[in-house]
């Protein structure tokens, strides 16, 4: 192969990157007999979905989760995959069969650990409007796990603290 394509996980509207990925430096990755090409930055997650649903054998295999222990499914319980269920749901689009099953109470109660970006986007979703299908669900659930990471930044820092002291206490090679 001559060139690689890296899909976009921003839009250009969308705030600063927090992956290495993006779309001003990924070409930066090329050598002289591979080129790498950053696609899709022009849209955000949801308008992507709209013409994905005309090619229904890429809609119907969709995988957006890297949590499931099976990596050819989607988990349909983490940030990523709740975040792309309430979109299909938002926007009136079919779930397609790669995901366990669609956006419910039940699903959102037994959702996993939601890391930051996601927690942050669904947070945005709250926020836009009261119409959002299963709202106080999703409102516990940010609320949850705000709590859970809250707690582990602060174990994070106690165990830096701690960290800082035995080196004081022993020196630097303790």
């Amino acid at each position: 192969f001559s060139e690689g394509m890296i899909p976009g996980t921003y839009s250009y509207v969308d705030k600063s990157p927090t992956w290495g990925s993006n779309p001003t430096s990924d070409h930066l990755m090329s050598t002289r007999n591979f080129s790498i090409f950053h696609d899709g930055a022009v849209w955000n997650r949801g308008s992507k979905l709209i013409p994905l649903k005309d090619w229904q054998t890429g809609y119907e295999r969709l995988r957006v989760c890297y949590s499931n222990d099976d990596k050819d499914k989607n988990c349909g319980r983490c940030g990523k995959c709740l975040v792309t269920l309430l979109l299909f749901n938002v926007m009136r689009l079919p779930v397609p069969c790669s995901f366990p099953e669609p956006l419910s109470k039940e699903l959102i109660a037994n959702a996993k650990e939601i890391d930051e970006l996601h927690l942050e986007a669904l947070d945005t979703f709250c926020k836009a409007g009261s119409v959002m299908p299963f709202r106080s669900e999703f409102m516990q659930l940010i609320a949850a796990n705000k709590k859970r990471l809250t707690v582990h930044k602060l174990s994070a820092h106690g165990l830096r603290k701690t960290g800082e002291k035995l080196k004081e206490i022993f020196g630097r090679h303790y």
